[in-house]
């Protein structure tokens, strides 16, 4: 029937690589397209969805196609890696055990995103109940370690 269904995220990493790629600063695509650099900053980070118009304009102003932007597939391994993070950390279970969202920013490493556990949570419900929820989850450049933690 459909393709993949749409997801900001992807849609602000998309618009962010083609930024880069084009040398632009949030700044100086926001002046191109009529935008403050925090609406950008907003759309890369996939807060917020632009309207169609909007995209038409951002295509034209890295001179790529609206298809280019809505195309549902990562721009980069890293990129694939970060959405991965992302995806993995959305709902309550994070905030009910009281862990902190692990941002992929700049400083942390490709390896680090790469390394077993880091994009491959566990989170499973032992014997049906809510309250055996567990969760392994590491983030150590040094290696994998068992952080369960039980509720």
């Amino acid at each position: 029937m459909g393709g993949p269904a749409f997801d900001p995220v992807v849609l602000g990493h998309r618009l962010r690589h083609l930024r880069r790629e084009a040398d632009l600063t949030l700044a100086a695509l926001g002046k191109r397209i009529g935008r403050p650099a925090s609406y950008l900053s907003q759309v890369e980070n996939g807060r917020i969805e632009p309207r169609l118009g909007v995209l038409g304009i951002l295509a034209d102003a890295l001179g790529c196609t609206t298809a280019d932007l809505l195309d549902p597939t990562p721009p980069s391994r890293r990129a694939e890696l970060e959405i991965e993070l992302d995806r993995h950390q959305r709902g309550p279970w994070r905030t009910t055990l009281e862990l902190p969202e692990v941002r992929a920013g700049a400083r942390l490493d490709d390896d680090v995103l790469e390394a077993e556990g880091v994009t491959d949570f566990s989170v499973y419900l032992n014997g049906g109940r809510e309250e055996d929820l567990a969760l392994d989850f590491w983030v150590d450049p040094k290696g994998p370690h068992d952080a369960s933690k039980r509720l």
